[in-house]
């Protein structure tokens, strides 16, 4: 880079760490910069301390790295210990008399977007030329680096700029009057999506009444001058009825014979944050020359009333491709060579505080746009301005291409991305994209309209064709939605979801459709496989509660009923036979307390066990306990602590209904004297082993009675596994496996 620096009074250092006071021209010259720029500087001491810095500076470090600067501040507290090595030699560089930049992503705090700055690293001196600092001059490019990053994505995917940017689009059909607002439209004045009437009174409804005048008026001019860009900065109502300011821009993609506007595209860009900022800018009595000089944005202060210039820094020189000294005094007007005529430049650096963005011609015959920002001051106790160039050719550029794009895919929105297709209904020709090869294998140059009728399952393509048929018809209705079988190149069939929007003339005609034609099928086919194990389920809860029910059947039969018929002949025969009565009456009694004995155990074995008081490994325990009392069987339990807080409700009694299955089985039929039951997690599974040392079976030969059918029912529900483990007198084990996710 060229060898350049500032020269600062070479006096003695202030008490508080600061430099000394400058002159008092000097002082009124940095006091216009220190309030208008909207730049970072710095100014660091030979110890890396931060000695001078200006309200922009200040404010955005607290906001987004947490820190509050004040002089004496070390320049290491505001970067990570990972990068002390590489600042360290950098300072020590330009220390050295040499000039450093570098290009620096900074995460923000807040968690906003990461702030990107362009930096300058430029030695300080003092009057005699010895350096005494470093100064830190920061550009902030993050708009310029968010605009890239969104023609990226939109070039990459349109979707993703659509709903990514932070731009709201707009979208103006001037003959019909209908305007589109985009999804991030509606997120920028926070609508709920859809609920603005597609209408220019819309927008119209909410502007600001001193707005109104000025914006109708740019309209008007903008109409007549037959200019393919617009841009006006005003406020409108938000949906909290609060006002903001938003910089409109738009381009006209359309026009009539006559170079009237048919159709614009454009943006809303919220400023309120800059404008607010910038009415909160006002003069200061500390100003700093050093930072207005070394700005590395062209810097301009001119009279107010007879627009010389007062002075100029180094890069509004190179700039405008006339030395510093030659630019005192000379008029502003002479310096301009630009897209407007000399009039209207003067009327636009004079009317507003808000950024001008302008095409400027330098003297090599290079065309570059700028944007302008011009502020009233007081210099030397009379009127001036200061005013700033930026360069935002690039930026320009980006946003362009950014419009385009929006154009480009605006119809693609309303369609889906698969098998594209693009159908004239003037002419019945029918364009394809890649999608209609790739997914079903169709060359689209095959399927013209009468090919892609056939290809239809003859059982779907009656009801198709009236559902597209109406909407053709009516002018009312412009998205159709239809699912139909297609046939594949294969001879397979696939399930498709068709979407197409349609656009219509002035007379409402349908006169072309833009869809596309999504496969399903795989969905198709888990529906159809949901509902096949919706009805195997049903049917397994239906089976296993017949079963229930007949064996509570058998139950009440084969003994309660059959105690009952004994004790009524007890009673009857205790009537007629005084010498037994006694007895009689007291073996009916034993009969009715064993009949209720064996009615509350059945009871029991129906009703849910108290779970949710006792806990599932509690309620097992005693069963366990239960079984164990009545001496026929011993049975030993295992169970993992904690269990209970993995599994739901409705898995504990299940569950506990297989234990007391299998419980009930041995008792009655496996002849065993011990049981072992074991719980226990493993993996993402519950793993459930009951095995008894009884007379065993073959699986393969016999049959499964109700008992082993119920447990292997429940199991079934729960999405587990069930394997039976057994042979003739070797016992018997039920091995049972659940998903803990299931549960």
């Amino acid at each position: 880079m060229e060898q350049s620096s500032y020269q600062i009074p070479g006096r003695e250092a202030q008490p508080d760490g600061g430099f000394p006071e400058l002159p008092a021209p000097a002082i009124d010259i940095l006091r216009l910069l220190y309030s208008n720029t909207h730049e970072y500087f710095l100014l660091i001491d030979t110890q890396l301390r931060i000695q001078l810095y200006n309200h922009t500076t200040w404010e955005q470090v607290r906001r987004h790295i947490g820190i509050v600067i004040q002089p004496g501040t070390h320049v290491f507290d505001l970067s990570p210990p990972t990068r002390h090595q590489m600042l360290r030699e950098l300072y020590a560089e330009v220390l050295a008399g040499k000039e450093r930049e570098s290009w620096l992503d900074v995460p923000s705090q807040t968690g906003g977007d990461i702030i990107s700055l362009h930096n300058f690293f430029l030695p300080a001196r003092d009057e005699q030329g010895k350096i005494v600092g470093v100064l830190v001059v920061a550009h902030d490019i993050s708009e310029l680096r968010r605009t890239e990053r969104a023609l990226a994505r939109s070039e990459e995917q349109w979707r993703f700029a659509l709903e990514g940017s932070k731009l709201g689009l707009w979208d103006h059909d001037l003959t019909t009057g209908h305007i589109y607002f985009s999804p991030s439209y509606y997120r920028l004045y926070g609508f709920a999506e859809g609920s603005l009437r597609p209408e220019l009174s819309e927008v119209m409804d909410r502007i600001h009444p001193d707005d109104m005048g000025g914006l109708l008026r740019s309209m008007e001019e903008f109409v007549r001058s037959h200019q393919t860009y617009y841009e006006y900065t005003y406020r409108i109502q938000d949906a909290r009825g609060s006002y903001r300011w938003v910089n409109a821009r738009g381009m006209v993609v359309a026009r009539d014979a006559n170079g009237l506007p048919l159709r614009m595209i454009g943006t809303h860009d919220d400023v309120t944050s800059t404008i607010e900022a910038e009415r909160r800018l006002h003069q200061s009595e500390q100003n700093y020359r050093l930072l207005f000089d070394s700005n590395p944005l062209p810097c301009l202060i001119i009279d107010a009333e007879t627009r010389e210039v007062i002075r100029a820094n180094r890069e509004a020189a190179a700039f405008c491709g006339t030395p510093r000294e030659e630019l005192a005094g000379m008029q502003l007007e002479e310096l301009w060579r630009g897209n407007l005529p000399t009039e209207e430049f003067r009327r636009r650096i004079d009317r507003s505080r808000l950024a001008q963005r302008l095409t400027y011609n330098h003297r090599d015959g290079r065309a570059v746009h700028i944007e302008i920002t011009s502020e009233l001051i007081r210099y030397d106790d009379r009127p001036a301005r200061i005013i700033i160039i930026k360069d935002i050719t690039e930026q320009i550029a980006a946003e362009d291409a950014l419009l385009r794009s929006h154009e480009r895919f605006q119809l693609a929105t309303r369609a889906t991305s698969d098998a594209l297709y693009d159908w004239d209904l003037v002419t019945n020709d029918l364009y394809w994209g890649e999608g209609i090869s790739t997914l079903f294998g169709h060359a689209g140059s095959e399927v013209p309209i009468d090919r892609w009728e056939a290809l239809v399952h003859p059982d779907d393509r009656p009801g198709m064709l009236n559902s597209l048929n109406r909407l053709l018809e009516d002018p009312d209705s412009d998205f159709w939605r239809g699912e139909y079988r297609f046939l594949r190149s294969d001879g397979s069939w696939s399930d498709v979801l068709d979407r197409g929007y349609v656009l219509r003339n002035a007379e409402g005609k349908a006169t072309r459709m833009i869809g596309a034609m999504q496969d399903i099928s795989e969905r198709k086919q888990r529906e159809r496989q949901t509902l096949t194990r919706q009805k195997l389920i049903s049917q397994a809860t239906i089976e296993t509660q017949e079963r229930e029910r007949a064996e509570i059947g058998k139950e009440l039969h084969d003994n309660v009923n059959q105690v009952l018929t004994t004790t009524k002949l007890y009673l009857e025969l205790s009537m007629s036979n005084k010498e037994l009565r006694e007895e009689l009456i007291q073996k009916a009694s034993k009969n009715v307390i064993y009949v209720i004995n064996e009615i509350r155990q059945l009871s029991r074995s129906l009703m849910n066990p108290s779970l949710g008081d006792l806990g599932l490994m509690e309620a097992i325990s005693d069963l366990v306990e239960s079984v164990n009392l009545t001496r026929k069987l011993q049975v030993q339990l295992d169970v993992e602590p904690g269990l209970d807080e993995l599994l739901a409700d409705n898995v504990q009694l299940m569950l506990y209904r297989i234990v007391q299955e299998a419980l009930s089985n041995a008792l009655r039929h496996s002849g065993a004297d011990r049981i072992a039951i074991g719980i226990r997690r493993d993996g993402e599974e519950l793993h459930l082993l009951i095995s008894d040392n009884g007379v065993g079976f073959d699986p393969a030969a016999v049959k499964r009675g109700a008992g082993l059918r119920n447990i292997e029912n429940r199991v079934y529900l729960a999405n587990g596994t069930l394997r039976v483990e057994s042979a003739p007198q070797r016992g018997c084990s039920l091995i049972i496996h659940l998903p803990l996710k299931t549960v």
